[in-house]
């Protein structure tokens, strides 16, 4: 059967919500009636061991042409061997318009919704909370590539972590905003405009793209602003779509102080990528790590001198039974003589929403961690911070 191949690919049984079966394994929860193709490729992932019944079982609430459009994807993403969305887009070019974009994708939109691109059903991955509305009004919900932000008639999305690759464009005459507006916003939308704002620049224009637009889910036009904001190796596409370019500048008023004054400030809206806690959703085993170098030389003769380095390790277990343990282990100094220490912490915890309350933390003291999920594709990570310099962002491992 083509999709035991892939099925663990397309969204790991661990991240996409899976529960018990009678017979020992894991059976998918069906998403609601009138699924999309996108909502049911995430039920296959959940499915362990991948057997018929279960894929049957993610068929029977999807919506009149989906099962057909959804075994071709995984079909397609087994033979090519591809794991992501990026890879699925260049070798199963067809399956992807056709599962992602095309009218499979969009049975489940709103049609009076203001222009989504996509489905606004949530993903069913396994936490409790898959949508939260904010005290300024603003909702967000988890999708299976983005999380949608709504007030009134304004979205906002919040594109998931996508690769950068300088070598997409470089050498072509196109920018970074020019390849992530072509690849993904035009993907959505019939562009009418594209538009800079490149005043004042000095040869380093920002990172941002406005114009109208028709979304093609809703057949609405639209006006779009889109603003990139970059990590180590990936960029974040923040897009607005709004039913003018007033609203988009009312909302998101220039930034005076910006770098590039004029600019509205939408990659703020990053923000709303958080979601509360469930009384059992950090149950399991969450890491972060991380470290650097730093080489040395001479400032009169220029000759190497040494590299210093730091490493972390943190990694926490939360039990069903309320107890946790962390193990906090690091190394920092000269490369090749390097001071080492591990901090170990048993005691019992508490999930509430917005917080993470520990006992027996540093000198037996109770701490309370300000805390929330960050929506990812597949999955979720969990934000630790104690308001004393100690954040963690951590994902989850194992259960």
């Amino acid at each position: 059967m083509p999709f035991v191949i892939l099925a663990g690919c397309v969204v790991p049984p661990t991240a996409a919500g899976a529960y018990p079966s009678a017979a020992g394994g894991t059976t998918a929860a069906a998403p609601a009636a009138g699924a999309t193709c996108a909502e049911t490729i995430v039920c296959y992932g959940a499915c362990e061991p991948v057997t018929d019944a279960c894929i049957a079982q993610c068929e029977t609430t999807a919506a009149p042409g989906v099962p057909a459009q959804g075994r071709a994807v995984v079909t397609c993403m087994a033979s090519t061997g591809c794991d992501t969305i990026e890879c699925l887009q260049a070798q199963c070019p067809a399956e992807y318009e056709a599962c992602f974009s095309g009218a499979g994708a969009q049975v489940a939109a709103n049609p009076g919704g203001g222009g989504s691109g996509t489905t606004t059903a949530p993903v069913r991955d396994g936490f409790e909370h898959t949508t939260v509305t904010f005290d300024d009004g603003w909702t967000s919900t988890v999708l299976a590539d983005r999380v949608l932000v709504e007030r009134g008639g304004v979205r906002v999305h919040l594109f998931y972590a996508l690769p950068y690759n300088a070598s997409d464009f470089s050498g072509t005459g196109r920018t970074a905003r020019d390849h992530y507006w072509d690849s993904i916003v035009a993907r959505e939308h019939a562009v009418e405009q594209k538009l800079y704002r490149d005043a004042g620049a000095m040869g380093m224009p920002p990172h941002y793209i406005e114009g109208w637009a028709t979304d093609r889910a809703s057949g609405q036009r639209r006006f779009l602003a889109m603003d990139l904001s970059f990590e180590p190796n990936f960029a974040l596409v923040t897009l607005v779509s709004a039913p003018d370019d007033g609203t988009v500048f009312t909302l998101f008023p220039p930034d005076a102080n910006a770098f590039h004054p004029g600019i509205p400030t939408i990659s703020a809206m990053q923000r709303f990528n958080r979601f509360p806690l469930g009384a059992r959703d950090v149950d399991g085993t969450w890491q972060e790590g991380g470290g650097g170098t730093t080489s040395w030389y001479d400032a009169h003769t220029g000759a190497y001198v040494g590299a210093t380095g730091v490493a972390t390790s943190d990694v926490f277990t939360f039990s069903p039974d309320g107890s946790y343990t962390s193990v906090h282990n690091g190394a920092t100094g000269r490369v090749g003589g390097m001071n080492t220490y591990q901090q170990a912490y048993r005691g019992t915890f508490e999930a509430a929403r917005w917080q993470l309350v520990a006992t027996e933390r540093f000198q037996g003291a109770t701490q309370t961690f300000a805390a929330h999920l960050v929506a990812v594709r597949g999955g979720r990570l969990l934000a630790l911070d104690d308001g004393r310099g100690s954040r963690y962002t951590l994902v989850r491992t194992g259960r």
